[in-house]
């Protein structure tokens, strides 16, 4: 330009939206097999993603191929990218869990599917082709710590999921025009933290208070309270001294060396790593005037500084990567419970309950992450149900691309009874702290609430008359519109 200055441009929300890219959309082409005790023998498929008009999915669809055999052992597979798709809408953009959820979630279509060729419950058959431990992956994995049967055998005790499969059953039973489901899915969200490079900084002051500052973004995740946690435990501050530890805003200002983009699920034990390497330094240097284990924080500090002791240090993550075949370093797994209730006239639904087992590690802080699984979830039953996108063939313009038209879920769509616990006893030998990621394997969970939905559509079918073979929903997401057609309640179930 003329001026050479920056500027600030405001534009309409609608107009921004299509500007920018959406989650791709993705098909697979599947062959699968199983033997006569319903274990899956084998397995090839092609994955297609697309990609907008720019090739953006190349990434996503490579995470997606070492996702898509979710938590199932697949003897012999052979998965490929069957291409990216350019399409003459915006490039699609990197959605929270890009290339995993989707992943997990074609698998989980391709069960439902299986289950419905083969005549039998689908919880029967993902249960009888889970991943065991000393097992490896479809692609080189080792499972020396795989505990999805763990976790499915525990998650059915406590969601008495037994009771609750006679309980849905005698609804069924007594009610003609609505309807109840049941399912439960798996999940293996596999984590790879090679590449992501955080840099941190801790400064401790003369009046005993801690300032840090690392290179990851606050962005609703709890991060900085997890950071200040860290910190406080490597330097054996007491709790009545966690209020002196603070988190500066972060800046280039403050940390001049590049750190990784926050994503992944990864930014939390990262930047804690980092800290950690800043706190060891530290520790090493208060090390000679720390007189005994018990003493006040203040007084080591006032002595440090006395004798003129640095008492700020910097460090820095650098994760290694997977020295395996697989490009994952360890799992994440979880079960998710889910009983919905379906208007067969209408389509429209309630998530009754909700019940959700999840391997968060040793978790670093037990609230910030069962937040972030009840968040991921509620984010996954908008990308499952209802927020599907659509554009003008003319113009590539999207269709629904305001609030208005967008279905994002909303306080209403949060489960009558959602109940979420953090499996026990299970550090993580690869992580910090022992703990996993909590933040983008929560969204794949949510694959139980339309495989739930599946369930109570195959009864409102069966009640109109329709076939008794299960019914599976092929094009997600399952919106309210689509679930009232496949029920297939016409004029003639109305007469008397």
């Amino acid at each position: 330009g003329k001026t050479n200055r920056p500027v600030t441009l405001t534009i309409p929300f609608d107009q921004a939206t299509s500007l920018l890219g959406f989650r791709g959309g993705w098909h697979v082409d599947y062959k699968i097999g199983f033997d006569t005790n319903n274990k899956i023998t084998g397995m090839s498929a092609q994955l297609f993603g697309a990609s907008g008009n720019v090739p953006s999915a190349a990434g996503h669809v490579k995470v997606a191929l070492h996702s898509l055999e979710n938590a199932y052992h697949i003897p012999n597979a052979n998965f490929e990218c069957g291409g990216i798709l350019r399409m003459n809408i915006a490039g699609s953009a990197s959605v929270r869990g890009p290339g995993w959820v989707p992943g997990m979630a074609l698998m989980e279509s391709i069960m439902s599917n299986s289950a419905s060729q083969l005549g039998v419950d689908p919880s029967d058959l993902r249960a009888n082709n889970l991943m065991q431990r000393g097992q490896t992956t479809c692609d080189g994995m080792p499972l020396p710590y795989m505990n999805i049967q763990q976790i499915w055998s525990q998650i059915k005790i406590s969601s008495k999921y037994t009771e609750k499969q006679a309980s849905v059953a005698l609804y069924n039973k007594n009610n003609r025009w609505t309807k109840r489901g049941l399912a439960i899915t798996p999940i293996r969200f596999g984590m790879q933290c090679a590449g992501a490079n955080f840099n941190a900084s801790v400064s401790i002051y003369p009046d005993g208070t801690v300032g840090i500052s690392h290179g990851g973004s606050e962005i609703g995740q709890g991060l900085n309270t997890k950071v200040i946690q860290v910190v406080a435990y490597k330097l054996g501050l007491t709790e009545a001294d966690l209020v002196k530890v603070t988190c500066n805003e972060t800046s280039t200002r403050d940390l001049s060396s590049p750190s990784n983009v926050t994503g992944g699920s990864i930014t939390g034990s990262m930047c804690s790593l980092a800290l950690m390497h800043a706190c060891d330094e530290l520790n090493r240097r208060l090390a000679p005037f720390r007189t005994s284990p018990t003493m006040a924080w203040l007084d080591l500090i006032t002595a440090a500084d006395n004798a003129n002791v640095n008492l700020h240090a910097a460090g820095w993550s650098n994760a290694p990567a997977s020295t395996g075949p697989s490009m994952f370093r360890f799992n994440t797994c979880a079960a998710s419970l889910c009983e919905v209730e379906l208007d067969g006239l209408t389509g429209q639904y309630e998530v009754k309950e909700v019940d959700i087992l999840f391997d968060a590690g040793i978790s670093l802080n037990p609230i910030i992450d069962v937040g972030q699984v009840e968040g991921g979830f509620i984010f996954g039953m908008g990308l499952f149900t209802s927020e599907e996108m659509a554009w003008d063939p003319k113009t590539a313009q999207p269709l629904n691309g305001t609030t208005w038209d967008y279905k994002v879920p909303s306080a209403f769509d949060v489960p009558e009874s959602f109940n979420i616990a953090l499996l026990k006893d299970c550090p993580n030998p690869l992580g910090v702290l022992g703990a996993k990621v909590v933040g983008e394997p929560g969204v794949a969970m949510a694959t139980s609430v339309w495989t739930a939905i599946e369930d109570a559509v195959t009864a409102v079918r069966i009640a109109n008359g329709g076939p008794s073979t299960r019914w599976v929903c092929t094009n997600l997401p399952l919106t309210v519109d689509k679930i009232q057609q496949a029920c297939g309640t016409t004029v003639a179930n109305f007469e008397l």
